[in-house]
């Protein structure tokens, strides 16, 4: 017989899982409808869960309560409440979704990893199919229309993937947080090693699928940030010896200049890093004065279009300016917790737990330089990350109890 908790677990993996494709920037309205939704839900999945759910006083439930309250706050001295409250269902879906992951069994934490990397390699597959036979098609038809509009016809002719976001650079961010999950799935159920290789289990070669698709919609996006994020936290996270970790750093070192002079030499200026880094020191410059205007409470979350772009890129001056210095402190305590927190047990615990800890490490340092905590349909992944890596260290903490 099917259980009540069945039932809205498999409707919660639904949600999850459709999540990349339902953009913030296209369909707001749509998005509005899916955080009520997912909030929801994932209240619901977390009260059915709250026997397994045991935090700490000071850890991540309690940074992101105080973050909601600064939050509520901020909200009552925005200069546009409107556009703050349309933004707190997005935040409220993100905590109730770290609650409800935290609490998960083991088999259903296996289940939601495995769908969220299944999932990312069809994002992978689709991104890569319309770059190299959408995107050409698309402005082969618009390219007499568009001929006059140097921005359009650049944002086609990029040559990068990005689908189904807006931005390579939102593509990459996305990818970073689940291949560090693809490559833990493949080592962790990669079998017979002991064998001839065309000997072992047709089903190695499956795990390696998404692996090789993630990896390569990543370098398709040519996103030097999410290159530099991921090989950082790989080299801090990943079990690799001393002698190898040199070799990988060096090869990723070669891929990302190989990248750069790629991209310094193609077509657009859009495509030009220089430019890039410009516009975002610019950005940098605009925000601080954002933050010298109002450095204790902000301008409310969701009032800084008029900078000359709808995000900072870099999310924690965008917290500091939206929300003042009480959100910054603990969008910062948040961070220092969860990677203090992951970092500890990844070097001993499963495979997994240090997945998870290089995806988290890998965000955090993207949003240096870019704005996916705002992007749902990105930050959403990295909140699972959190509630997986906080369920892994519960569970080890009940095993060396009932050990001692």
């Amino acid at each position: 017989m099917i259980s009540w908790s069945k039932i809205v677990f498999g409707f919660f993996l639904a949600l999850i899982f459709t999540r990349p494709y339902v953009s913030s920037w296209l369909w707001p309205r749509l998005e509005y409808d899916y955080s009520l939704l997912l909030t929801a839900t994932a209240g619901l999945l977390a009260w059915l869960n709250k026997p397994r759910l045991r935090f700490p006083a000071f850890s991540y439930s309690f940074f992101f309560v105080l973050f909601l309250a600064v939050f509520l706050v901020s909200g009552l001295t925005s200069h546009c409440p409107e556009n703050t409250w349309a933004l707190l269902p997005r935040f409220t879906a993100a905590f109730l979704v770290f609650l409800a992951v935290s609490g998960l069994t083991a088999p259903r934490r296996r289940i939601l990893v495995a769908g969220m990397v299944l999932v990312a390699a069809m994002v992978s597959l689709h991104s890569l199919l319309w770059l190299h036979l959408g995107a050409p098609a698309v402005l082969e038809q618009l390219k007499p229309a568009i001929v006059n509009d140097p921005n359009t016809l650049d944002w086609l002719s990029r040559n990068r993937a990005a689908f189904p976001f807006i931005l390579p650079a939102a593509l990459g961010g996305y990818l970073i947080l689940l291949l560090p999950l693809s490559l833990a799935l493949f080592k962790e159920y990669y079998r017979d090693l002991d064998l001839r290789f065309f000997k072992r289990p047709l089903t190695n070669s499956l795990l390696l699928v998404p692996v090789v698709l993630i990896s390569a919609a990543l370098f398709a996006t040519k996103s030097l940030g999410a290159f530099f994020a991921l090989t950082l936290a790989v080299a801090v996270y990943g079990r690799i010896k001393r002698q190898r970790l040199v070799l990988f750093i060096a090869m990723l070192g070669i891929l990302i200049c190989a990248l750069l002079i790629q991209r310094s030499l193609s077509f657009g200026y859009w495509q030009n890093p220089v430019f890039s880094l410009g516009q975002r020191q610019l950005y940098w410059i605009n925000t601080l004065t954002v933050i010298r205007f109002a450095p204790w409470t902000g301008v409310g979350p969701g009032n800084l279009p008029f900078v000359g772009s709808f995000f900072s890129h870099n999310s924690f001056l965008q917290v500091w300016a939206e929300m003042g210095i009480f959100g910054f402190a603990c969008l910062l305590a948040f961070g220092f917790f969860s990677l203090r927190d992951s970092f500890t047990r990844a070097k001993t615990g499963p495979v997994l737990q240090g997945a998870c800890g290089a995806g988290i490490l890998a965000f955090l340092m993207h949003n240096l330089l870019d704005f996916t905590f705002f992007l749902p349909e990105v930050g959403l992944h990295w909140w699972i990350l959190l509630g997986l890596a906080a369920g892994l260290a519960r569970e080890r903490n009940l095993l060396n109890s009932l050990a001692k």
